[in-house]
């Protein structure tokens, strides 16, 4: 075995047993959370607690918009002007799109984005030939 197949199955190793752990905790926090009553719809902090132990509770809600129906709704009430105070506005640059467009227009923009390298991804599975 050379030692890029020893790191290989080192990687699906540590990635099954980071598998475990993760589904492991995630049992202990549901019960954790039954067992302190905390509702689903619950968003905040809060601190409860156990003995030598102190529990920190976070609970989130997941919201997603549906910016052309939001947009409509706030033409129809007059209350558009109120937008850009109540929601956060987040442009993603649509890669295919850009690469696609006339750089005259996609370059004086070059100036408002920020490129870093982001960290590497793997995805090693065994070969079962």
């Amino acid at each position: 075995m050379t030692e890029i197949e020893r790191a290989c199955k080192a990687w699906d190793e540590a990635k099954l047993a980071e598998k475990a752990a993760v589904e492991q905790r995630r049992e202990i926090e549901d019960w954790l959370g039954n067992q302190l009553k905390v509702p689903e719809s619950f968003e905040g902090t809060k601190s409860i607690p156990a003995g030598p132990f102190k529990i920190k509770v976070t609970g989130r809600m997941t919201r997603k918009i549906d910016e052309v129906k939001l947009q409509r709704i706030a033409d129809i009430h007059g209350t558009t002007d109120q937008l850009s105070k109540l929601f956060r506005w987040k442009a993603e640059v649509n890669k295919s799109v850009w690469n696609s467009s006339d750089p005259e227009v996609t370059g004086p923009m070059l100036a408002a984005i920020t490129t870093k390298p982001g960290r590497l991804s793997f995805s090693i599975s065994r070969d079962e030939a």
